[in-house]
């Protein structure tokens, strides 16, 4: 008899904790990116609903490795049933010595007017210092940029950025005759408007450039095929997708980044433009739904030439991740380069 007495008690006390718990409020984080500037008031919001009407108080908290950093709270805050609404409170992100991140563990709870907790959710994000090249100016200038960049944007956020370069300014037909160096196209540039920009780079890349070639212009070149001698022709062709941020730098977002932005907003992808015709690779934006935002063309000298569909330059300001993308991708190119220096190339 005791047993089952117990056996009673015990299931009514978990149809109870089970009550009580299908009553409690849900809380989802409103925004799905991780990377944050650091050293900044920051708006962070949370979907709450309730399956009853409620006033809570919301308390947050902000720690590193569990020192806590901040913390606030607001009051009151009413929910009703069947309506979703939007809690928002402002967390001062702590400095960070740059460049780098660190993680943070943002946790928020919420509490009734009996001071009883009833919801708590907790998040990593990344806390990224302003400026990824802070420090960094004798490697800048060891890479000896040359930039193409006919629309000018890249250039001028290069320079705000204290990013060195020498700028091409001569025919894009003149590309062809550097050997050895890192060269960034700049964002716009367009196959369909420079016809002779692909040739030009092709021919670089054959003589050991790596090149970067930003948010391409829409249009199409010819696919680089296997035809010709063992120089002219790649040995590698490579396309990815949005998974090459998390490669360069595991702390960015490969989702949605700051503000809402998509990080593709051109895609390559292979096409066939008539009957019996060799393919191309065509530049799309808005991108395409089969296409891919990155694409590699690596030739025997070492030479690569990459093109990246991310907003780099159109969403600078918007968070961390174009910038610290943009040095992942410089640091990525210098490898290249020191390892053929390396081999004697």
């Amino acid at each position: 008899m005791r047993f089952h007495l117990l056996v009673l008690a015990a299931g009514l006390w978990l149809a109870g904790a089970a009550t009580a718990a299908a009553q409690n409020p849900t809380l989802a984080w409103g925004e799905p990116w991780n990377a944050w500037f650091a050293g900044r008031a920051t708006e962070f919001t949370l979907a709450a609903g309730t399956p009853e009407a409620m006033t809570v108080r919301l308390e947050w908290e902000l720690r590193r490795e569990g020192e806590l950093l901040a913390s606030g709270s607001e009051w009151p805050l009413g929910l009703m049933p069947t309506m979703t609404r939007t809690l928002r409170f402002t967390a001062d992100l702590p400095a960070v010595r740059g460049p780098g991140a660190v993680p943070l563990a943002l946790t928020v709870r919420l509490f009734d007017e009996g001071n009883v907790e009833r919801a708590t959710a907790t998040r990593v994000i990344n806390a990224f210092a302003p400026d990824p090249f802070r420090g960094r100016d004798d490697w800048l200038r060891g890479l000896r940029l040359v930039l193409y960049d006919p629309d000018g944007a890249t250039g001028q956020r290069f320079d705000k950025a204290g990013i060195p370069y020498r700028e091409h300014k001569g025919l894009v037909a003149g590309l062809a005759e550097y050997v050895a160096s890192v060269i960034v196209v700049g964002a716009g540039s367009s196959p369909e408007d420079l016809p002779q920009l692909y040739p030009a780079l092709r021919q670089a890349a054959m003589k050991g450039c790596v090149i970067l070639w930003l948010t391409p212009g829409a249009g199409s070149f010819p696919l680089p095929d296997a035809t010709g001698n063992e120089f002219s022709r790649p040995a590698r062709l490579t396309f990815r997708q949005i998974d090459f941020i998390r490669e360069l730098d595991r702390r960015l977002d490969s989702g949605l980044w700051a503000g809402g932005i998509r990080p593709i907003s051109v895609s390559v992808r292979i096409a066939c433009q008539e009957e019996g015709a060799p393919p191309v690779c065509e530049l799309r934006s808005p991108p395409a739904a089969d296409g891919w935002p990155w694409a590699e063309f690596a030739w025997p000298s070492g030479g690569r030439l990459i093109l990246c569909g991310t907003p780099i330059i159109e969403a600078w300001e918007s968070g961390p991740c174009p910038s610290y993308l943009l040095a992942a991708l410089l640091e990525s190119l210098d490898a290249s380069r020191a390892r053929r220096t390396s081999r004697g190339e």
